[in-house]
């Protein structure tokens, strides 16, 4: 009778295991055609990592126009009490950047002023931020699909998009792979485009220079060359790489005396970005690998293989085939190694 018992319990422990492993991202649009929430639906389907985790699903849905409300923070404020409240709540965490309102102060000016053009060009760039707030639609249909996460894709031509909740957002015109950026957001990955304003680079960048966000796939901090050798770049920044432990031991992280894997090594390193060049408080940022990913390119960037692990296990599932994710190699020097995602 016990092992009966047992049995039982085992059969139950093994199902909900494979309950809880199931990965579901519901795909939910105002647009009543529906064709580029499919498209989304699609690419995260066959976009690894996402196209290689056990039991991973994508729903698509449709919600009406009046369920959900969006706004562009850049562009968009809230008005009466909710903009007093908004105002309060960003002061207590943060000032206002001044080359935010420098920017808002240039855009003023007359319309033929060359600093005013750049100014109105670039909070018009700056819109592509989008929040949309769901809590009437997600209460209704959160228990139909019982998603993990939300794509958003609303019928709009605006250029528009935001992630790094569990609902993330993008407009119709925006490519497919969008879902995906936005989607890397929530799980950890800052952009690695360079941000086309010193407004927008003085408003992110703190958070990755503080270390409040640490991402995955970018460091930023001040350098402090000249370096005498490989060793004593490592033993400087080991701390501030997120993936330093997958930094093999004759990949150079330095080019003569200043930081930087060599442009010719197309290996896991520290190959430079421009993401904070704007940014008031100068310093340097960079990425482990040397090619163009989803979180620069849009159209044909992809999910670096050296994350697909890391990923999986952020969801709580795992890849079909291990053999698609590369060794965690660890480096062997002197240098204190952080523990990587």
């Amino acid at each position: 009778m016990g092992q009966q018992v047992f049995k039982i319990l085992i059969f139950f422990i093994f199902c909900y295991s494979q309950i809880v492993s199931a990965v579901i991202i519901l795909v939910a649009t105002d647009d009543p055609t529906q064709e580029k929430a499919k498209a989304v639906q699609s690419t995260l389907l066959k976009t690894p990592p996402f196209s290689m985790l056990k039991d991973f699903k994508v729903h698509l849905k449709y919600i009406s126009k009046d369920q959900v409300v969006c706004k562009r923070p850049f562009t968009d404020p809230p008005a009466g009490e909710e903009k007093q409240t908004a105002k309060s709540a960003v002061q207590e965490v943060r000032k206002e950047p001044e080359s935010c309102r420098k920017m808002k102060a240039d855009a003023m000016q007359a319309a033929d002023s060359t600093a005013a053009k750049i100014a109105q060009e670039q909070i018009a760039d700056s819109s592509r931020l989008m929040n949309c707030d769901f809590t009437s639609a997600l209460s209704s249909i959160s228990g139909e699909t019982n998603a993990d996460f939300t794509v958003f894709v609303k019928d709009s031509e605006e250029w528009a998009g935001a992630g790094g909740g569990s609902v993330v957002t993008m407009t119709k015109i925006m490519p497919p792979l969008t879902a995906v950026h936005e989607f890397l957001h929530t799980l950890g990955f800052a952009d690695e485009y360079e941000y086309p304003s010193a407004c927008e680079a003085d408003t992110y960048c703190p958070y990755l220079i503080a270390g409040y966000f640490s991402a995955h796939n970018v460091a930023v901090f001040k350098d402090s060359p000249p370096y005498s050798s490989d060793i004593d770049a490592r033993v400087k920044h080991a701390n501030q790489i997120p993936w330093y432990e997958k930094i093999e031991e004759d990949t150079s992280i330095i080019t003569g005396d200043q930081l930087g894997t060599p442009k010719a090594k197309d290996k896991i390193g520290l190959h430079q970005l421009s993401v904070c060049d704007l940014a008031t408080d100068k310093v340097k940022s960079w990425k482990p690998g040397a090619t163009i990913t989803v979180m620069d390119d849009l159209e044909y960037g992809g999910v670096p293989s050296m994350f697909w692990e890391g990923i999986a296990n952020k969801l709580g599932t795992e890849l079909v085939s291990q053999e698609s994710s590369p060794p965690n190699k660890r480096v062997k020097s002197k240098a204190k190694v952080k523990t990587t995602f």
